[in-house]
């Protein structure tokens, strides 16, 4: 496809959104019973998020993110804890860290205890490098009583192994043993991968 047919197709779904958004307030002027407008409204809700979901995803360049940021703002979907994981990663991308930061900074606090949210930010610090940063986080994170999943540990067994921190290595071995994480494979490969970078394999084995 075209760059030109891309942008057409991205301008016609965006367009798509403005009209969604809209339909709420439009509802409740329905004569229909309470229960069913709270049904068509979630229904609506719900087709707005996988349309800002795929909108992000076909996103090409770093502006058309930020039209598309802007018409979740707009639509007051920026209180979804999957879009704003979506964004994270999506201007992680475009190696955009300062931005992917704000979005989860100013994510709302119920949505800090959803794990894909702080997997996507520590997965966007590890894939560009910033692993001081992804360690961090991830100390905050269990402040806040996040607790780790098969995802969320081979992130941050990377991150240390590049650290080249044996302390921080245990530890987090620690962690994914307490767990119960000990025959994940995802782990298991992240902790193979951590001490074999360590030249500590008869750790892992």
């Amino acid at each position: 496809m075209s760059h030109s047919k891309h942008t057409t197709s991205l301008d016609n779904n965006i367009w798509k959104v403005s009209c969604l958004h809209r339909l709420p307030p439009l509802l409740f002027a329905l004569p229909q019973t309470i229960s069913t407008q709270l049904t068509l409204i979630l229904s609506c809700r719900n087709e707005l998020l996988d349309l800002f979901d795929h909108l992000l995803r076909r996103c090409c360049s770093a502006k058309q993110l930020g039209c598309v940021h802007g018409r979740i703002v707009v639509a007051g979907a920026s209180y979804s804890a999957f879009l704003a994981a979506r964004l994270v990663s999506v201007y992680a991308r475009f190696g955009l860290l300062g931005d992917a930061r704000i979005v989860f900074d100013e994510t709302p606090a119920e949505c800090k205890s959803n794990l894909l949210l702080w997997n996507s930010i520590l997965r966007a610090y590890t894939s560009n490098g910033c692993n001081e940063e992804a360690l961090e986080l991830y100390v905050e994170m269990r402040k806040v009583g996040v607790l780790g999943d098969g995802f969320t540990f081979p992130l941050v067994m990377r991150g240390c192994a590049e650290m080249g921190s044996s302390i921080w290595c245990r530890s987090v071995h620690c962690h994914a043993l307490q767990m119960g994480l000990h025959h994940n494979l995802h782990v298991v490969n992240g902790l193979m991968g951590m001490y074999a970078k360590l030249g500590q394999m008869s750790i892992a084995l």
